[in-house]
């Protein structure tokens, strides 16, 4: 676009009257009746999710022949009830910018993961697809439950790659955005994570392992949005996805099936895929 952009957040810029605005759903209480048109962009995510203020400040934000847009690939009942008594209109974009079907999660077992954890130890499953990956040298994103396991992880990970750059990050890293940025510019080639980084993040050519994928912390909706991680760049439009478990649970199966689905939507068979 030619014209001005602003980016509004807690700490930008005064708004200098642009017609396009990037902003936080925070930065619409500032506004009444201003927009032809809203698109908000991950709404069944934190913060907007069930937050009566956010939800209002943006519907006052629209003026009121205004177009209101919705987008998340990871609906909740919520909206879903809304489509069905009319409120809402859905619509699906089945296809990814670049034409290839979304990747689909493949499963392992992976082992007593938290015993061998705690002997400094990793389980021979996920060991031999570890050293598998590291061989193609590209970029592999690991998520872990929680921050304690992901921590003691990565330690005993960099014993067993003392080669690899290996680093973690979670939501009280203090500098998470500098080890995201070096991950993506493959200064690191490893990095663990919690769900911190299951959405919004943008990594080309990456794997992405689930370790403990059948934790009640991971439901069908994180692990989908983790499964959206791989294949979004058009020189790598595959990938490895990788869900390490120790026992399927109904949020796997639930992913699998939904991913599936959508790549039906797209006009994808499953022989066009791998299943």
């Amino acid at each position: 676009f030619t014209c001005s952009i602003s980016l509004l957040h807690a700490e930008s810029e005064p708004y200098d009257g642009s017609p396009l605005v990037i902003a936080t759903t925070h930065q619409l209480l500032k506004f009444y009746q201003s927009f032809d048109l809203i698109i908000v962009d991950e709404v069944d995510a934190f913060p907007f999710v069930g937050n009566p203020m956010l939800n209002h400040a943006v519907k006052q934000a629209k003026k009121k022949t205004g177009q209101l847009i919705y987008l998340t690939a990871t609906s909740t009942v919520s909206l879903e009830e809304k489509v069905q008594v009319g409120v809402l209109e859905k619509h699906h974009l089945a296809r990814r910018f670049h034409g290839n079907p979304l990747v689909i999660p493949q499963f392992f077992w992976q082992g007593k993961l938290q015993q061998s954890l705690s002997k400094q130890k990793l389980p021979r499953p996920l060991l031999r697809q570890l050293k598998k990956q590291r061989k193609s040298k590209f970029p592999l994103l690991i998520f872990f439950p929680n921050i304690a396991m992901g921590e003691r992880f990565t330690k005993i990970l960099q014993n067993y790659f003392p080669e690899e750059k290996i680093a973690f990050v979670s939501s009280k890293s203090e500098e998470r955005s500098e080890m995201v940025k070096k991950f993506r510019e493959q200064d690191l080639t490893i990095l663990v994570t919690t769900t911190i980084l299951e959405r919004g993040v943008t990594f080309p050519k990456v794997d992405v392992f689930v370790c403990m994928a059948n934790h009640h912390l991971f439901t069908s909706s994180s692990l989908i949005q983790i499964g959206g991680r791989v294949g979004r760049s058009s020189e790598r439009p595959t990938g490895k996805l990788y869900f390490f478990h120790e026992g399927l649970s109904k949020s796997i199966l639930q992913c699998r099936q939904e991913i599936k689905a959508m790549n039906r939507k797209g006009g994808f068979d499953d022989e066009m895929f791998n299943v």
